[in-house]
């Protein structure tokens, strides 16, 4: 029994010397740690990128009346839009970097549906979402003060958009 701990001891004292034993020994753990502290930085970094989303702003310009003064506005969208009385305005603050994106409703919106939305480069796909619920319960709160047709109401939004960067629509 004697031999075998002396075997044992031998091998041990061995290994321990060896540069593989000691990066598994000691080398992993460490890599395991700084792969967990770089990933902890990361989420944290991008949860800050989340709350730069609610700085995003989008504006609109409204021709046929259908968004009043006191704009209704969805519990989501509350500071989301900013209305301009005209085209050029809301189109100086685009290239001003103001606003990421605006759309436009013709003077024949209740007819036609049409909504243009311009943009600089790409449109989040919440935005026609977002446009489309604030038309919605604009339109709703308006029902009895005004003759609505009702597919107005079920199709609210003909979303044409129209990218700046490169004239497509």
């Amino acid at each position: 029994m004697n031999k075998i701990a002396i075997i044992a001891k031998r091998e041990y004292m061995y290994h321990l010397r060896r540069p593989s034993f000691l990066f598994a020994a000691f080398g992993i753990p460490i890599f395991i740690v700084i792969i967990f502290a770089l990933s902890i930085a990361v989420a944290v970094n991008s949860e800050d990128e989340v709350n730069t989303e609610s700085e995003i702003k989008y504006g609109y310009v409204d021709y046929s009346g259908v968004l009043l003064d006191d704009v209704v506005r969805e519990q989501d969208s509350n500071d989301l839009f900013v209305r301009y009385e005209d085209e050029a305005i809301a189109r100086e603050k685009l290239d001003a970097g103001d606003i990421n994106a605006y759309f436009v409703m013709a003077e024949d919106y209740m007819a036609s549906g049409k909504v243009n939305l311009y943009s600089e480069d790409g449109v989040p796909e919440d935005l026609y979402w977002y446009i489309n619920n604030l038309l919605i319960a604009n339109i709703s709160s308006q029902i009895e003060e005004i003759d609505i047709p009702a597919y107005r109401i079920s199709n609210p939004v003909d979303l044409t958009v129209r990218l700046n960067d490169s004239g497509r629509e």
